[in-house]
């Protein structure tokens, strides 16, 4: 939807400090490599992207 809209810039938020490791590259994990994979070809599309774990 956010690259429809032609958004730029876009901050995803993740209860999972798995994941969010993993997409800023400082961990890799099998389980979730798919994942990963899937999400940074999504987020080629923006200008900018940040990546932030909540907890």
């Amino acid at each position: 939807m956010a690259l429809i809209l032609e958004f730029s810039t876009l901050k995803v938020l993740s209860d999972s400090l798995t994941l969010a490791r993993a997409i800023s590259g400082n961990i890799q994990s099998k389980e979730i490599i798919g994942i990963v994979k899937g999400i940074r070809a999504i987020s080629s599309g923006f200008a900018t992207i940040s990546f932030y774990h909540v907890s």
